[in-house]
């Protein structure tokens, strides 16, 4: 069997490398993959900084959770420079209000991506704009639910941070495709490592057998990691 942290791990440890080193970690430093670039950036690198002198006009990018948090700094930022952002927030009103804090042009969209049929509904919206998209940032999460909340009969972090958007990318993979270099991005964290032991529990996913919060939040993000990495597979070369 694969140790699912071990590969998350070394697949991305362009990444990660820089953000163990800087988080004071006591492990040993990832090894990074041999003749891959590594930036200079790290965990205290703003997003001002890591985009300072791109120019994104003309470009589009759907961030998800974009009305607080990292999502509205992703925001902030890509308009700033220049970026179209379709802003989703858990209503109409609070993408409005999202929006409203940027200059630039934004195309605000109501989606719960605990409900599916709004994610279908939103990934539609999208579709009728007519535009590839550039990058979608799959950005929205809840972490650490006290107690065990449930969706479809599945724990609710699981449908939320992944389920949620693995929906929204499959119905929004055609605009990706259509972009020059299009790029899907899943915000994902160390919090992976929470995970059980045996990677995710595909027998309890609805959370009933041992519900831990961290324990299910981190399942979640192992889900992210694995997805990007079966995405990078799928399309390889492309």
């Amino acid at each position: 069997m694969v140790d699912r942290r071990r590969f998350i791990v070394a697949a991305s440890a362009v990444a990660a490398a820089p953000l163990v080193a800087s988080c004071g970690s006591k492990e040993t430093p990832v090894q990074r993959p041999p003749g891959v670039p590594v930036s200079d950036f790290g965990a205290k690198s703003t997003a001002e900084e890591v985009t300072s002198g791109i120019d994104l006009s003309g470009k589009t990018a759907l961030v998800t959770g974009a009305t607080s948090g990292l999502g509205l700094e992703t925001l902030r930022v890509l308009s700033a420079r220049g970026a179209h952002v379709i802003v989703t927030g858990r209503t109409l009103e609070k993408a409005r209000e999202a929006c409203a804090t940027v200059a630039g042009k934004t195309t605000p969209i109501a989606m719960e991506l605990e409900r599916w049929d709004t994610v279908a509904a939103a990934a539609d919206q999208v579709r009728v704009l007519g535009m590839p998209i550039d990058m979608l940032i799959c950005n929205a999460g809840i972490m650490a639910l006290p107690r065990l909340e449930q969706v479809y009969g599945l724990e609710k972090q699981f449908v939320v941070n992944h389920l949620g958007h693995f929906v929204l990318v499959h119905r929004l993979m055609d605009q990706v495709k259509a972009a020059t270099q299009g790029r899907v991005v899943a915000v994902s964290s160390l919090g992976y490592r929470w995970a059980p032991e045996a990677g995710i529990e595909f027998d309890n996913l609805s959370g009933k057998r041992g519900y831990e919060p961290n324990k299910m939040y981190g399942q979640s993000k192992l889900a992210n990691g694995l997805f990007t990495l079966e995405l990078t597979q799928r399309f390889a070369g492309s």
